[in-house]
């Protein structure tokens, strides 16, 4: 890292959530070592967008509220060749999937070193990516670091390339302990509405199909016709919308409306995590 001075991270989004945390997390550490730090997030939108704001310059390719997809480089949006003329880049860093298709452009306009740092495995890189996504990422990424065996060995099943690093995820554990050491159980549960006389199960995640907060559902109905004792609280969720209208009908159709608790994405999820009894991942593919 001797000769890098500047480095671009890419982001689809600014979503709280595993990916986007992480890249915040990475971001903030070459930000220690005196290393100039750029972010350029395709879509201009998420809870995260002010901490990533308040410590980073950032560049948006998606910048309006139309509901029309615009196209990645008209001449309305040529923001790559804004940050080319305004920074010195010395290595991309481009997180998720979601983000591959930027690869051609990003590799044409700078001619720097690509790490690409891939979190899907198969089902989820069909989902959010597009149908050429491992074309471009296989051919146009210096290095690409995988966030576990798992999804390294799916890679792999696609290229015989050398490229791929297994570096597994990891969280800031320091500050993590320290916010559920400080943090007060009981006001905790009272502000979230989660009683004291259960004992509580709890998930957490963007909801979707990777998440399976339905599989999560069944579990409850299952373990609350054993005993009555339990409570379930996903934490994550926007209460809106058609997924959330669907858990809401599964939930009343299992006869478990009143046991489960559903919270919007907060950033004091580490602090209710802390104040529940089991955590529980429920997800098909993760």
């Amino acid at each position: 890292m001797k000769n890098i001075q500047k480095i671009l991270f890419v982001s689809h989004d600014l979503n709280r959530a595993g990916a986007q945390l992480f890249i915040l997390s990475i971001m903030k550490y070459f930000k220690q070592k005196d290393i100039k730090i750029i972010l350029l997030a395709i879509n201009n939108w998420g809870t995260l967008k002010e901490e990533f704001i308040e410590l980073f310059p950032i560049y948006f390719l998606n910048n309006g509220s139309t509901k029309k997809k615009k196209s990645f480089f008209g001449k309305e949006q040529n923001v790559i060749e804004e940050i080319k003329k305004k920074h010195a880049i010395d290595l991309i860093y481009l997180n998720t999937i979601a983000s591959v298709d930027l690869l051609p452009e990003l590799y044409k306009t700078f001619k720097v070193p690509i790490v690409s740092h891939i979190h899907e495995l198969q089902y989820s890189i069909a989902q959010y990516g597009s149908p050429n996504s491992l074309d471009n990422l296989f051919k146009y990424s210096s290095k690409i670091i995988a966030c576990s065996q798992a999804v390294a060995d799916n890679l792999k099943e696609f290229s015989n390339s050398n490229d791929i690093r297994v570096v597994h995820s990891f969280v800031e554990n320091t500050e993590i302990l320290n916010k559920a050491t400080k943090s007060d159980v009981k006001t905790i549960k009272e502000k979230f509405g989660i009683s004291s006389d259960k004992i509580w199960i709890c998930a957490c995640g963007n909801a979707d199909w990777r998440k399976a907060p339905d599989i999560f559902l069944q579990i409850a109905a299952t373990t609350l016709k054993i005993s009555p004792k339990f409570g379930f609280v996903w934490i994550g969720i926007k209460n809106e919308g058609e997924l959330f209208d669907q858990l809401k009908y599964d939930e009343k159709k299992l006869g478990i409306e009143n046991e489960i608790s559903w919270i919007n994405p907060t950033n004091e999820a580490v602090e209710i995590i802390n104040s529940c009894d089991v955590f529980l991942v429920s997800s098909r593919e993760d």
